[in-house]
């Protein structure tokens, strides 16, 4: 019998083997001969990218596509681009550790040319497209009327959507009402960095959602590199408009919305006016994220209005509550009811009783818990988490109040290193049966940690310490062992040098081993300092995400689930 080789099998088998072969591997392929080639094209050239790159030291203009690329798309033959997918226009990362501000004198009119410029730059790049071959574009730049409305002519088996930053492009143009009715496009995600605050670019973008809002799986809204508190101070509330935008509908209703993010209130104070009104979500919502937006809280009632039972995560980062006159009512601080929450991050600043009620109800079925005033106080007399820490209610941390809690962030113990109090403050965190990883944040002002900075010794000593009264409790309440394996600190470690400090997670893992020669200490548990791969290593066997793992402040679309799937880059 001949030999068989790969070739010589069925298509559709060989199609299914090249399949799974990393992309690398993929171009080696694509190198052996024409018939590899022909099998593994329609993933090699999937994606179509292109890059830009910010505008240099001095210069008014910049962002456009860069020339060598534009030449290429326009030039090059038809063949790589027929797989075409997916176009990408993406920042140079080359460039982005040395990003220039842009000029603050720029003129309109260099703004017009720039726009114009960029706009027929991308038109050509479109142009090299059959129609309705993409499957989802990127424009990490920009977007005008006059590019959404080739994409909308042009791609309308488009089901993935990025306008980067959404302009006019141009006094005249606009886009037309044919081109927005629902059912034209199908978006399954939609995403923008930031709108122009002009009436007509605001009424043109809720018009979008409006078009897309059957389809819609996936929205986000606001830039990812936000800064760290809301731009929107309490003069810029005061200065809000009058009159609302005029909608030729009432209600925008998202049926099958099931993730929303929201980085920052800096669209247009009108905007999120009309948003807060019009918007509904249907059954199917289960994430939802807010980062530094002002006044959360009205916004996830309405968004939760008509489809509470199916939210498993409510994720409010860094927000504050919009201030309130003597004579006006204040505003409702209170998230509703929701009987199948499993994920709750709140990282609010104020000091209002009752802030962090919605932990307290959900508590029968939370999994991961994140609760922290933004203010960094101290966790036991901030009155926004009253009670968690108090072993005479029956919200503490220590009860079977809470049987399925797994993942837990919350403020740390106040650091001392000398005294009763080094010891007392570490035997009040939560002697939960269920909990599998604790992160213990800070919470005290940096004067006061240059004062106590800690060393890795003393901080495993006191983990060690409440280890044994965990296991001691868990034993005596339960009559098991607990399911803690993972603690996290959060501290700056001390340097040698006065007034220095490492600000960087600590990772202790917790051991336990059975000694047949010795049984009655089997349950002795051990604690070492572990680095982050070996506890990546930990969580991973045990079910937990990596939430909790991650250095310094959490990115501002990272959803926190059980298996990591709601990625904002994936």
């Amino acid at each position: 019998m001949s030999r068989l080789e790969l070739l010589d099998m069925p298509l559709e088998v060989v199609t299914n083997i090249f399949r799974f072969v990393p992309g690398q591997d993929q171009k080696s392929l694509a190198l052996t001969s024409s018939a590899v080639l022909n099998i593994v094209a329609p993933w090699l050239y999937r994606t179509a990218r292109l890059f830009y790159d910010e505008p240099e030291k001095g210069e008014a203009l910049g962002g456009l596509p860069r020339l060598s690329d534009v030449e290429y798309f326009v030039s090059s033959a038809p063949y790589p681009l027929a797989y075409a997918k997916c176009l990408s226009l993406e920042r140079n990362e080359s460039s982005v550790s040395n990003i220039p501000k842009r000029r603050s004198w720029i003129s309109k009119k260099e703004e017009t040319e720039l726009t114009e410029t960029a706009d027929k730059a991308i038109e050509l790049i479109l142009k090299q497209f059959k129609t309705g071959q993409l499957e989802r574009i990127k424009l990490g730049h920009q977007t005008t009327y006059k590019i959404f409305k080739i994409i909308c002519e042009d791609q309308k088996r488009l089901r993935s959507l990025d306008l980067g930053e959404f302009k006019p492009g141009g006094h005249r143009s606009t886009i037309p009402n044919h081109l927005l009715t629902p059912g034209l496009l199908v978006l399954e995600s939609l995403e923008i960095c930031s709108i122009d605050e002009r009436v007509t670019c605001l009424t043109n973008f809720v018009k979008i959602l409006h078009q897309n809002s059957a389809t819609l799986r996936r929205l986000r809204m606001g830039d990812p590199t936000h800064p760290k508190k809301p731009r929107l101070t309490a003069s810029s509330w005061a200065r809000r408009p009058r009159s609302k935008t005029k909608l030729p509908f009432t209600s925008i209703h998202f049926q099958a919305l099931e993730q929303i993010s929201i980085v920052h209130d800096h669209f247009s104070e009108r905007f999120w006016d009309t948003f807060q009104d019009v918007v509904y979500c249907g059954d199917k919502l289960s994430h939802i994220r807010i980062s530094c937006f002002t006044d959360p809280y009205v916004l996830v009632q309405r968004l939760v209005a008509r489809g509470a039972d199916g939210v498993k995560s409510i994720q409010i980062n860094n927000c504050r509550r919009r201030g309130h006159g003597i004579f006006q009512s204040p505003p409702h601080n209170q998230i509703p009811r929701i009987k199948s929450l499993e994920t709750l991050q709140l990282q609010m600043c104020t000091h209002e009783e009752g802030e962090f009620q919605a932990a307290y109800i959900g508590r029968a079925t939370l999994k991961r818990l994140w609760l922290q005033c933004s203010m960094n106080c101290d966790p036991k007399t901030c009155r926004s988490m009253s009670g968690l820490l108090d072993y005479t209610t029956n919200v503490s941390l220590s009860t079977d109040q809470w049987p399925v809690l797994e993942e837990l962030a919350i403020g740390a113990p106040q650091w001392k290193n000398s005294g009763p109090s080094s010891v007392e403050n570490w035997l009040e965190l939560p002697m939960l049966k269920s909990l599998k990883i604790l992160r213990l944040l800070q919470w005290q002002t940096s004067t006061q940690q240059q004062k106590s900075l800690q060393t890795v010794e003393k901080i495993q000593q006191r983990i060690e310490t409440y280890v044994t009264l965990l296991y001691c409790w868990s034993m005596i309440a339960y009559e098991s062992l607990p399911s803690l394996r993972i603690i996290v600190v959060d501290t700056e470690i001390g340097t040698g040098c006065p007034g220095t400090g490492i600000h960087a997670p600590l990772y202790f893992v917790i051991y336990h081993f059975y000694d047949p020669a010795q049984p009655e200490q089997s349950n002795s548990p051990f604690v070492l300092h572990e680095n982050y791969e070996t506890t990546l290593k930990i969580c991973k066997e045990i079910g937990c995400s990596s939430y909790l793992l991650q250095f310094g402040p959490q990115a501002p679309e990272s959803f926190w689930d059980g298996q990591n799937s709601y990625d904002s880059r994936s």
